[in-house]
């Protein structure tokens, strides 16, 4: 009775062990973002960092719309990790009428967005498939919507 007591303790014991065994290995498989080797301190003091937000913000401030168009930001990562998200905010109402014109205005200001992600990598790094631009209308915000207005992927402008 106590040999089988054992013998069954040592069987779960070693069950126990082996799932957890693959479930790390499992874990430890999963792909690295392509992003993953940037996650990491920047050498910046607190100082600095204030100076460089303080910087962005006004400049954000002063700069008007442009044709219903304002200015990007990098909001961050997908969920997956594997492309940087832009987003350009947009009033509908200043757009151009034209949707010719709306399109054409709205690839430029993506296209200037993804070549300021881009420099900022060495050769190689990204490309112009690793970067989405998401335009969001501020009526949309206004309505607390989360559907974009457009989205610029893969050199490809979608209004929606």
């Amino acid at each position: 009775m106590k040999t089988s007591l054992l013998s069954a303790g040592v069987l779960i014991s070693f069950s126990l062990s082996s799932i957890s065994l693959g479930y790390q290995i499992t874990k430890n498989n999963k792909a690295a973002s392509k992003f993953e080797k940037y996650q990491v301190p920047a050498h910046l003091t607190e100082l600095e960092h204030k100076f460089q937000l303080a910087d962005v913000v006004m400049i954000r401030d002063i700069f008007p719309f442009q044709k219903g168009i304002g200015l990007p930001w990098v909001f961050g990562t997908s969920e997956d990790g594997n492309h940087i998200i832009v987003r350009i905010i947009v009033t509908e109402k200043e757009l151009p009428s034209d949707y010719n014109e709306r399109k054409d205005a709205m690839e430029t200001a993506a296209a200037g967005a993804v070549g300021a992600v881009l420099a900022q990598f060495g050769k190689g790094e990204v490309s112009l498939n690793d970067v989405v631009v998401e335009f969001i209308s501020i009526e949309n915000i206004l309505h607390n919507t989360d559907k974009s207005y457009a989205i610029f992927s893969n050199g490809e402008l979608t209004l929606h």
